[in-house]
């Protein structure tokens, strides 16, 4: 009985044997393909956001009212009721003039008082009364030009008020550009005097 046994297991060993000499031969016909560009995995970019919608503009802090241009007098009016045939007096603010610098409309600093003072005593008056600003050049710079900016020079000290506390609708405005002088030199010295805004009251 033994002796039938060990042919039988040597047999057994042998075909093991071959099965695994086999396997490895398998094994070793395997090619690995190295990493490339070439055979790298394509990766897609996200698709790009669409863009916000535009923010809309901010309306302006202090929005000015409608401006009516009066026909054939060229007074730019932006308060509320007529001024025009009405009474002036132009004496009572006269030191009161507002100085520019060339070519600018901006108030300056040491002219502010001059704007409070009147805003103060204008505030102090019955609501029959209005308030006329009137914007003036010197001589250099074509017409068109010098009315612009003399308008532009009215309205900034009319702004000035309303901010203290004038109201809108009895504040005109009203540009004369380089047509009224007050000194008619040809220096610095008179078109600084010239380059001037003017308050008078309207009774």
């Amino acid at each position: 009985m033994k002796n039938s046994t060990l042919p039988a297991l040597l047999l057994t060993g042998l075909v093991l044997s071959l099965a695994g000499i086999g396997c490895t031969k398998k094994m070793d016909r395997t090619q690995v393909i190295p990493y490339t560009a070439a055979n790298a995995p394509q990766i897609k970019d996200p698709p790009t956001p669409p863009l916000p919608p535009p923010i809309p503009p901010t309306p302006p802090l202090f929005p000015e009212p409608p401006v009516i241009i009066i026909p054939d007098q060229g007074v730019v009016q932006t308060g509320a009721r007529v001024i025009e045939g009405r009474p002036q007096d132009r004496t009572l603010w006269a030191d009161k003039t507002i100085h520019f610098a060339y070519d600018s409309h901006l108030v300056k600093a040491g002219e502010g008082s001059k704007v409070e003072a009147v805003a103060t005593a204008f505030k102090a008056m019955d609501h029959a009364k209005d308030l006329l600003v009137e914007g003036h050049c010197d001589e250099r710079g074509t017409e068109e030009y010098n009315r612009a900016l003399g308008e532009r020079r009215a309205l900034a000290m009319r702004e000035y008020l309303i901010r203290l506390g004038v109201p809108s609708d009895r504040v005109h405005t009203k540009t004369f550009g380089k047509d009224q002088p007050v000194n008619l030199g040809q220096s610095e010295a008179a078109w600084s005097k010239n380059r001037r805004g003017e308050f008078i009251l309207i009774k």
